[in-house]
């Protein structure tokens, strides 16, 4: 049975804390989340999550790690989507955050999944359950 990595560790729980948004549909979401925390937008990027009034410290700070840990890993390459399953006003979208340091033998990203729902026009990851 393979663990997963820290890396997968960090984008799932970032997943359950925060929420993306797109400028066309959930996987363009996806992309400009994790693009937005590569930047160090953190302030951006918390407004793309369907969180509960005062998450915001905690939101903050799980993003802020999101950005050190992705600087660590020589920054974002690209976000591969795997798959994407958009049924009205909830999608599901599998993707891998794939890093430079790939490329020098460093750590494949994994697998990971989102919940996404549309919300205020715009697709957010969803933290609030289905």
């Amino acid at each position: 049975m393979n663990m997963p990595t820290k890396s997968a560790l960090l984008w799932t729980g970032l997943l359950i804390l925060v929420t993306g948004c797109g400028s066309s549909g959930p996987a363009s979401t996806i992309k400009n989340f994790v693009s937005l925390i590569e930047k160090g937008n953190v302030t951006e990027a918390a407004k793309l999550i369907n969180a509960p009034p005062g998450m915001e410290a905690k939101l903050s700070m799980g993003l802020s790690v999101a950005t050190q840990e992705l600087s660590k890993d020589g920054g974002l390459d690209f976000v591969e989507i795997v798959k994407e399953d958009e049924q009205g006003a909830t999608a599901h979208v599998t993707y891998i955050v794939h890093t430079k340091s790939e490329k020098s033998g460093g750590t494949k990203g994994d697998k990971t999944n989102a919940s996404l729902i549309m919300s205020d026009g715009a697709w957010k990851l969803n933290i609030l359950g289905s």
